[in-house]
């Protein structure tokens, strides 16, 4: 049996839909490993695990620069697992552990995010994506085109992206779509139902 950590911070999060269908579909294929759920303190109620081997950790710390890069290391090396599964590219760089990521969107890839930063911001941005795709043993992403505009900007092997559309998967137990995607053969459109904008 192994220890997996899931860090579902974001799971009440425009994404989290499909982070939460995820969770519910793990629990019915999975019996034997051990995993625990992260999330945030606010947000403690809002996923309940229904398999013995699954259980919910809340975490009372922001999701800030530093807290992510000590109070999150400090959690995980607590924890000691086998495997992380970081559902957002925030994680700690000095985390020397064996994790895969999941890529939701272009619009928190530094190069090709239409948000203007500071110089600061961009650079440690940069600098903690760079260090997400390079340590990550995996990198989930929704289509093909993302992993191509992720090719474009990163040294990394093609086996290493992997392509899991994340509209596969039981309908919504809410009223309200998150946010719907639709591929292109040239752009990827996002349109998010709880922000006013779309993310081109």
């Amino acid at each position: 049996m192994h220890h997996i950590v899931i860090d579902a911070r974001v799971s009440n999060n425009p994404n989290g839909e499909h982070i939460n269908q995820f969770l519910d579909q793990l629990q019915v294929v999975d019996k034997n490993n051990k995993y625990t759920i992260l999330v945030k303190n606010t947000d403690k109620n809002h996923w309940e695990p229904t398999a013995v081997n699954f259980s919910v950790k809340s975490v009372s710390f922001n999701q800030s620069f530093f807290n992510e890069q000590f109070s999150l290391k400090r959690l995980l090396d607590s924890l000691s697992p086998d495997l992380v599964h970081f559902c957002t590219l925030k994680q700690p760089i000095l985390y020397k552990g064996r994790h895969i990521t999941t890529l939701y969107d272009l619009i928190d890839i530094p190069g090709l995010s239409q948000l203007k930063p500071s110089y600061l911001h961009q650079f440690i941005n940069k600098h903690i994506f760079k260090n997400t795709i390079s340590s990550s043993k995996y990198i989930i992403v929704s289509n093909s085109y993302i992993k191509k505009e992720l090719l474009k900007i990163i040294k990394t092997p093609v086996d290493t992206i992997a392509v899991i559309p994340f509209e596969i998967g039981v309908p919504s137990k809410t009223s309200v779509n998150f946010w719907h995607q639709t591929a292109l053969q040239t752009h990827s459109v996002y349109i998010d139902a709880i922000r006013d904008h779309v993310r081109i």
